[in-house]
């Protein structure tokens, strides 16, 4: 079976499903509260949409629609998600 693909949560293309893998970089207060918010390792995260120039993203974690710029994303290291039957 092939490695999953990992990625930063702000490359990703809207529609996609993907798991977070880790965190990258410094924990300040803004990351700490998007973890707060359910974007932890492990978590499934939908892009459901970009604002037309890219920035911010919407994203939907655990049942909640959650908006953040493009920085504030990056962070975040993603691996494609399993396929939900």
């Amino acid at each position: 079976m092939a490695e999953p693909r990992s990625t930063r949560l702000d490359a990703v293309a809207p529609g996609r499903a993907v798991v977070v893998d880790h965190i990258e970089g410094a924990v300040d207060g803004t990351v700490l509260r998007l973890m707060e918010l359910g974007l932890v390792p492990g978590a499934r995260v939908t892009l459901t949409r970009r604002a037309p120039l890219g920035d911010p993203l919407e994203l939907s974690v655990l049942g909640t629609r959650v908006c953040l710029r493009r920085h504030e994303a990056r962070v975040f290291v993603v691996t494609d998600a399993p396929v939900m039957p």
